[in-house]
């Protein structure tokens, strides 16, 4: 039987030390070959950090360099801000873009704060989803 597909194995993006997890996620923006990759890492369950960004207008061919979005969450009055946008889509009728954001509000810092809650100590964080529309690609 004639081979359909060539499989290979490669890392992407490599972890930076033992223990954690390089997180890469991708997404399209507008109705071109707009595209930005997020990538950030994870050392303990539900929690990342060090959040950089990059953008190709090829479609992925070619890319920036990565962009340092934060190092850390915001911290305020003892509670611990995440937000995140996970996904955005593009109606190219109307030419609206509608991203689906993530927030959690934890108690705390946020490593403690989850070890916390998975504990079962307490309730320690409160998650929200927002959405956006935008006239003009994000």
């Amino acid at each position: 039987m004639a081979s359909v597909a060539k499989v290979s194995r490669e890392v992407y993006v490599s972890s930076p030390k033992e223990g954690t997890a390089a997180v890469v996620s991708t997404k399209y923006n507008g109705r071109g070959l707009w595209r930005e990759e997020m990538l950030s890492y994870q050392s303990s369950s539900d929690w990342s950090d060090t959040h950089q960004v990059r953008t190709s207008h090829d479609g992925g061919r070619t890319w920036s360099q990565w962009k340092l979005i934060r190092r850390q969450w915001p911290m305020q009055g003892g509670f611990t801000k995440e937000q995140v946008p996970f996904a955005r889509c593009c109606d190219p009728v109307s030419a609206k873009t509608l991203q689906f954001v993530f927030q959690r509000i934890l108690i705390g810092e946020g490593t403690e704060a989850l070890a916390k809650h998975w504990a079962q100590e307490e309730p320690t964080y409160f998650d929200h989803n927002f959405w956006q529309l935008s006239h003009d690609e994000g």
